[in-house]
Order: C-alpha cells, then sequence, then structure tokens
C-alpha cells in the first residue's frame, strides 16, 4: 500500500503506465510496423500480469481476514464458512469439520490460499470460479459482461504469450487493445465493489 492510496487507484495507475510506455503514433492509412506490433503484444502481457495478480490478491485478503477473526473470535464468516462447507473432507466427515479440529481448519484455509497464490494462472471466468465459489460467490451471479471481458481478454493473452508472432496472419490494432484493457480495468472495480459487499466483511477498509 503507498500512503492514502486504495488498492485499485494503484492498480489504475500502473495500467496507466503501461498504456503509456508502449503508446505509440498510429498511422490509419498502414499498419503497425513489426515494433509497434511487439509494443501491443508486450502492453497486453503486462496488463493480464497487473490484473491477474490484482484479482488473486482479493482472493487472499478475503481468505487473510475470515482466517483473522476464526483464530480471534472462533467464528467462520461468510468465506470461511463456505471454505469449510467446499472441502470434501470437512463435508464428509463430521469428525473433520472445523469446530471439532482447529488444526485441519487451519490447514484448509492455508492450502486454499496456497492454491489461489501458486496455483491460479490466468483471469478467465474459469479462474474467477476456481478462486471464488469456495469462497461462497456464485459466478452466475456476477455481472456476465465483465466476464466475457475476461475470457476474450485471457484468451487473447493466451495467444500473444504462447504464439509466435511469425505464426499470426491478423494484425493487433492498438485502438482496440486500449480500448479491451480499459474495459477490463473498469469492470474489476465493479467485481471488486461486488465481492466485499457480498462478503459481509466487517472490515470492509482493509480491502480499499
Amino acid at each position: 500500500m503507498e500512503g492514502d492510496q486504495s488498492r485499485y487507484s494503484i492498480l489504475e495507475k500502473r495500467i496507466n503506465e503501461i498504456l503509456e510506455n508502449f503508446s505509440f503514433s498510429v498511422d490509419p492509412l498502414n499498419p503497425p510496423t513489426e515494433k509497434q506490433e511487439d509494443y501491443i503484444r508486450a502492453m497486453v502481457v503486462l496488463c493480464h500480469a497487473e490484473f491477474e495478480d490484482y484479482i488473486e490478491q482479493l482472493a487472499c485478503m478475503l481468505i487473510e481476514e475470515g482466517k483473522n477473526r476464526w483464530v480471534s473470535e472462533g467464528i467462520a464468516n461468510k468465506n470461511i464458512a463456505s471454505l469449510f462447507m467446499n472441502t470434501e473432507k470437512m463435508k464428509n466427515d463430521p469428525q473433520m469439520r472445523p469446530m471439532n479440529t482447529t488444526s485441519f481448519a487451519m490447514k484448509t484455509i492455508s492450502d486454499f490460499s496456497n492454491i489461489v497464490k501458486n496455483g491460479n494462472h490466468g483471469i478467465k471466468s474459469k479462474n474467477i470460479e476456481d478462486m471464488y465459489k469456495p469462497l461462497g460467490y456464485d459466478i452466475d451471479k456476477f455481472n456476465q459482461d465483465f466476464l466475457n471481458e475476461l475470457d476474450a481478454f485471457g484468451l487473447e493473452r493466451g495467444k500473444i504469450a504462447h504464439t509466435s508472432s511469425y505464426r499470426t496472419t491478423s494484425k493487433l490494432d492498438l485502438r482496440t487493445e486500449v480500448d479491451k484493457i480499459k474495459r477490463v480495468l473498469r469492470g474489476i472495480k465493479d467485481f471488486e465493489d461486488e465481492v466485499i459487499q457480498k462478503s459481509g466483511s466487517l472490515n470492509e477498509k482493509n480491502y480499499v
């Protein structure tokens, strides 16, 4: 955290820095040069990385706040209660329920936190579901236009990151890609607001 800046304002600042760093004058009569295409490709990959980290960190903050309340008060908030209920061993074996085994509960929290931090590799709707459904969120109730934007942007980033430019036939357009990035950026703010509101968090200030 930098001073009084919110997490989102820091993300917004970083995205704008990337857009500025890779900006160039567009010639409306000619496609971008190979060098300019590399700028666009780098811009997409770097912005995707910032978005992915931001979405992961939001999930981690939900987990951490839930864990802190569990440790200090012995209360499972909505996110942690859902995580316990979605853990197969706890769900199927009454002896492994959190009220009977604090150590297993803490391991469940720790294991899922590690999955989010180290096991997630993307921002598509499936990634959102894998990170947020265990915490009690119904992906079908999130803004579907935003999820579609994430799917499209994630797919494009994958093609750019895993395909040589020599094998691509379609040209990237700077303005089109900038518009996509800005739509995802705006959507992330609404997504975060919705996640925090539905978490029933007692400490919403921790997320901003």
